[in-house]
């Protein structure tokens, strides 16, 4: 059974309401329940120009993902290449250095994911039960 869509009381509400991305998605979810879909709530619910918001929250979406990945590793290659150059003052980073550290870092896991495939859900288990406790 579907409820009804509601306006968020006022502490949940956001001070630019105007924003379809703000509205928090949980009135969303229960009355047009569609999988992966901030998207399409953001042009469903929309007051003005549902195709231009729908398109804005998609793109912020795959920016975010892009975003996300990369700035781990960058953040990773950072404090390695700090660490060498507190113990190697002639060492410079370059460009080229940076790529490779970070392709360096995904190698790992990604070795381990094509690898060691039947070990991941027992460490998922594992994993998940140490965050309960």
């Amino acid at each position: 059974m579907l409820l009804p869509f509601r306006e968020p009381p006022a502490e949940e509400s956001y001070p630019m309401k105007q924003l379809p991305d703000t509205q928090p998605e949980g009135p969303a979810s229960n009355s047009d329940p569609t999988v992966g879909a901030q998207y399409q709530w953001s042009a469903r619910f929309a007051s003005r120009y549902p195709e231009f918001w729908g398109f804005m929250k998609g793109w912020v979406t795959v920016f975010s993902w892009i975003v996300d990945v990369g700035v781990g590793l960058a953040v990773l290659f950072n404090m390695i290449s700090s660490l060498i150059i507190f113990n190697d003052e002639s060492y410079e980073p370059t460009g080229w250095n940076t790529t490779l550290y970070m392709l360096a870092f995904v190698a790992g896991p990604l070795m381990y994911d094509l690898f060691t495939r039947k070990t991941l859900n027992i460490l998922g288990n594992i994993s998940g039960v140490c965050h309960w406790l």
